[in-house]
């Protein structure tokens, strides 16, 4: 089978995979649009491009000479043999980065130090060359946060069609593009399948910028060879990107004592975990005893204040040493406390308050858990999130532990009728009475009410009668 049928089919396998990913996704959780601000990834080098080609030519050619040198040493297992043309834009970028690129270099190596002893590790076991554990710095300048104006996340700058292809989760409630470790595996498979495609790294590094189909389209066109062939005819970013990563390697090898300087830092280290079921995310961070930034520095894949909800069992990151005490605490935490949401599909005329005053939440609450939703724009069939019991947006009522419930005339005629004790009314649910109001006029919980009733949600219906243990929780 040719090297170009090869590259057709795995084009055409990305999107029928990415599609039937695209459609499992879609009835699991609400299809929200990210809105993270489009920005150039800090890191980028793209813009510099200008300088970098009017660098005078008396001082390349010692870089030249370098580059020669280089290639056929530290960068040989990319299996590259060049031409002198070739070999001086490569020396064009090794200029820049000895002179206005190092701040840039410094300050990406100064955010991804911690990550690259694993990211190193992981690239090594698939058999790849070490090097490619920098390209993050081409990327994103290895910034868990990174989103680029069409929309690649994370320090590999993945594609959300092609992360999940590479088996990583994206959707409303994570993002495994944003972690370092997820998002190195996926890089690792992605550019090994690459490699295998088109059997040379120069172009396995421009697909990965540019895209396979746009790397093939320009070999069957040029009926090119190597990425030198078809570099004319490739975008301004791509044409840069394989000479300025050749050159980022040799300028980090030329320059170990400020590299080391830089990357001499703790490494990332952690424990892992297993949740069996959905949590907020400060309470996990408090039962490992550190705090919420602590927790998601930790694991940067979450993007919202709870674990997703379809997923029964999942591995979260904590510090080294805190394994025992957070089992602990997980195990001595009630179901109940843990998190719960549900979804709410608006109906025509329906308000934020309305929405609110139903399940008992804050309006605050429900902006918070969609993506701060204007209360404006509500439209009949949008699904909201409906936070409660135990988030960190809302604070149930205080129990009757704590002070004793006031208990209105209505409700205590309601209870001698029912034959309730002191301690127990059972209340016969009146129009207009909700879960919320409930809890607010006896003192109790919403999450009590629910569980002394077996709720499965927050809805009541007129003549219904509600326990409500005044005495205890």
């Amino acid at each position: 089978m040719s090297r170009f049928i090869r590259v057709a089919l795995f084009i055409v396998s990305i999107f029928s995979c990415a599609c039937g990913l695209r459609k499992s996704y879609k009835n699991t959780v609400p299809q929200v649009e990210f809105t993270f601000a489009d920005f150039e990834p800090d890191g980028g080098f793209a813009e510099d491009s200008t300088a970098v080609e009017n660098i005078p030519q008396k001082f390349l050619q010692e870089e030249l000479s370098k580059v020669e040198t280089e290639m056929k040493g530290r960068l040989a297992h990319f299996g590259l043999v060049l031409t002198e043309e070739e070999e001086m834009e490569i020396a064009k970028w090794h200029y820049y980065y000895n002179t206005r690129g190092k701040g840039k270099v410094a300050k990406a190596l100064t955010r991804g130090a911690p990550y690259l002893g694993k990211i190193s590790e992981i690239i090594k076991s698939y058999g790849l060359p070490e090097d490619l554990k920098y390209l993050p710095i081409i990327e994103s300048g290895y910034n868990v946060e990174a989103v680029s104006r069409k929309k690649a996340v994370g320090p590999w700058q993945f594609m959300s069609f092609t992360a999940k292809k590479y088996g990583l989760k994206v959707d409303w409630w994570i993002d495994e593009r944003r972690d370092p470790i997820y998002s190195t595996h996926a890089a690792c498979q992605y550019l090994k399948d690459l490699y295998e495609l088109f059997g040379r790294w120069d172009l396995a590094i421009a697909a990965y910028n540019a895209g396979e189909g746009k790397v093939y389209s320009k070999l069957v066109k040029t009926n090119g060879e190597k990425f030198w062939d078809i570099r004319r005819e490739l975008k301004r970013e791509t044409r840069n990107y394989v000479p300025s990563f050749l050159a980022l390697i040799m300028f980090i090898n030329g320059n170990r004592d400020f590299v080391d300087s830089i990357l001499n830092v703790p490494e990332f280290t952690y424990d892992s975990v297993l949740v069996p079921a959905q949590a907020n995310i400060k309470q996990l961070a408090s039962w490992a005893g550190i705090s919420e930034a602590e927790f998601k520095k930790l694991n940067p894949h979450f993007h919202r204040f709870a674990t997703p909800p379809y997923l029964e069992n999942y591995y979260v990151r904590i510090p080294i040493g805190t394994k025992e005490q957070f089992i602990t605490h997980m195990n001595k935490t009630p179901k109940d406390q843990w998190f719960k949401a549900q979804a709410h599909v608006v109906k025509k005329g329906e308000t934020l308050s309305q929405i609110a005053r139903r399940y008992g939440v804050t309006v605050s609450a429900i902006r918070q858990a969609n993506n701060n939703v204007n209360p404006y724009k509500l439209r009949p069939g949008m699904v909201l999130i409906i936070p409660h019991g135990g988030t960190s947006y809302y604070a149930s009522s205080k129990s009757s532990k704590t002070s004793q419930p006031k208990v209105s005339q209505a409700g205590a005629a309601n209870s001698k009728a029912s034959g309730a004790s002191s301690n127990i009314i059972r209340y016969k649910v009146k129009k207009g009475d909700t879960l919320y109001s409930l809890s607010k006029t006896y003192g109790v919980s919403i999450n009590d009410l629910k569980r002394w009733n077996n709720l499965p949600s927050s809805k009541i219906r007129i003549g219904q009668v509600i326990v409500i243990h005044t005495g205890q929780s």
